[in-house]
């Protein structure tokens, strides 16, 4: 059975520089494509690249089918609000067999505000917060009751983009200017309560009953485990700043465990496929908030799935067997 990689490439994007020398948009770059073609070979399966959204499209066009075939949604779509939900409707159109997240799922999920709502429900703790639409008049009593610190962020967009150190807000004129300027580029954006402590991020991997990876992961950045006054920024993960540990190694299985059982529950509530990353702030006293997820996580050697893969003692295609495992599951 042929693999096809579905993705939208970084190089065909308009570039969004750091500091002038480093392009980082939210879709991966060719060489991270060919990285994971390469491991999906070396499971064994003939593999191409197909293309992402504008190929998609013009294959719908024309009646295309895949038969016979597994697709690996690895894009983030294009640049508009609910982008992972793109590749997921033309897929289902074409009658594929794909990766990830429905297109339901896959919406839900990319909105950070009613994805907390959904997860609020499952009394699981969130963060305070409220979405601002562009043309929104903020008042007072809103901002207080988020209190301070508070963090401003894009409501749909991933990898960080728009947030830095300057994100977070301790008094209420600079957040006014903030979401001004924020809403100028971005939007529709999201002002949140900023929960201090331990960066978690969870791969999960695997349908009910059967799960292939579900490990948490401790972001060690800026030299801190503990972040009390400090967010992951888009340079923390573009300029690869960040150390791992594995979470049972810092906070202990029992909140390991926890982590776990979190997340097995968010990924079966939502009945989301295959393969799902979340992200969490855990408290010094043990509290575990989410954050946000990701239906379309990159895959990567020198991220978060390298460093699973080597504290298992696998090899890096053995995240990809996984994923193509949990695919295949399903399908049977």
């Amino acid at each position: 059975m042929e693999v096809k990689l579905i993705c939208d490439i970084r190089e065909n994007f308009p570039k969004n520089m750091l500091d002038n020398t480093l392009n980082f948009t939210d879709h991966p770059p060719i060489e991270n494509i060919l990285e994971i073609k390469s491991m999906v070979e070396k499971c064994g399966y003939t593999c191409s690249v197909f293309g992402g959204i504008p190929e998609l499209i013009d294959a719908n066009n024309k009646g295309l089918k895949f038969d016979d075939c597994i697709t690996l949604n690895l894009t983030d779509g294009l640049e508009m609000d609910c982008g992972r939900a793109q590749a997921p409707i033309l897929l289902e159109m074409m009658g594929a067999l794909y990766s990830g997240a429905n297109p339901f799922q896959a919406a839900l999920i990319d909105n950070k505000y009613y994805m907390k709502l959904a997860v609020k429900d499952m009394n699981i703790l969130v963060p305070k917060s409220f979405l601002i639409h562009p043309n929104d008049v903020i008042t007072e009593n809103q901002i207080l009751k988020i209190g301070f610190p508070a963090i401003i962020k894009p409501n749909t967009k991933g990898s960080s983009i728009g947030i830095t150190q300057k994100n977070i807000c301790y008094d209420l004129n600079y957040t006014y200017t903030l979401i001004s300027n924020m809403k100028k580029q971005f939007g529709e954006i999201l002002i949140e309560q900023f929960i201090p402590g331990y960066e978690i991020t969870n791969f999960i991997i695997g349908n009910t009953k059967k799960y292939y990876i579900n490990i948490p992961v401790v972001e060690e950045f800026h030299g801190n485990m503990i972040h009390n006054n400090e967010v992951m920024a888009i340079e923390d993960k573009a300029y690869r700043t960040r150390t791992f540990h594995l979470c049972e190694d810092i906070l202990g299985k029992n909140t390991a465990n926890k982590i776990k059982k979190t997340s097995q529950k968010i990924k079966e509530s939502l009945k989301v496929n295959d393969i799902l990353r979340i992200d969490y702030r855990i408290t010094e006293s043990g509290h575990i908030y989410f954050l946000e997820a990701n239906t379309v996580p990159r895959i990567c050697s020198k991220n978060e799935a390298g460093f699973i893969c080597k504290s298992l003692s696998k090899s890096y295609d053995f995240f990809i067997l996984c994923l193509l495992n949990s695919v295949l599951d399903r399908y049977k």
